[in-house]
């Protein structure tokens, strides 16, 4: 990924707006890996934190941060079993509600055929994973 990225990094006319961005982000990009591997690399790690352009050493700099709105995820693929068994898998909307989520079971052309002549008994709801129907 980092080769994929510098390459075309290397590619970019480094005049214009969205090289800049980029150019920006592997380095934050690099210098957070440099941050991580430091206590499993420390005298490799300082050297590239020098590289980097950073004066005071690694160690006293702080741990890196994220942002948990920006790893949510807005989909999810969630597994259909069928008396336990895996029948079909679909996208839907992270926040989608159980009847909203039935209905698009109900829908699916695997479950359909599925569910040829039966009569499901029970419908067992597992939020962002999975949807078993118990059928007879």
């Amino acid at each position: 990924m980092v080769v994929d990225f510098s390459a075309g990094l290397r590619d970019k006319d480094l005049n214009d707006e969205v090289s800049v961005n980029d150019i920006n982000v592997l380095r934050l990009s690099f210098e957070s890996i440099v941050k991580v591997l430091a206590p499993f690399v420390p005298h490799i790690c300082e050297e590239l934190w020098e590289i980097l352009g950073h004066k005071p050493g690694i160690f006293s700099v702080p741990w890196p941060t994220y942002d948990e709105n920006a790893i949510a995820a807005d989909q999810v693929e969630m597994v259909i079993q069928i008396n336990g068994k895996v029948r079909s898998k679909l996208v839907v909307p992270s926040e989608i509600n159980e009847d909203d989520l039935k209905s698009r079971v109900m829908e699916d052309q695997k479950i359909i055929e599925n569910l040829d002549g039966k009569k499901i008994i029970k419908t067992i709801v597992i939020p962002k994973k999975l949807v078993n129907l118990v059928v007879r």
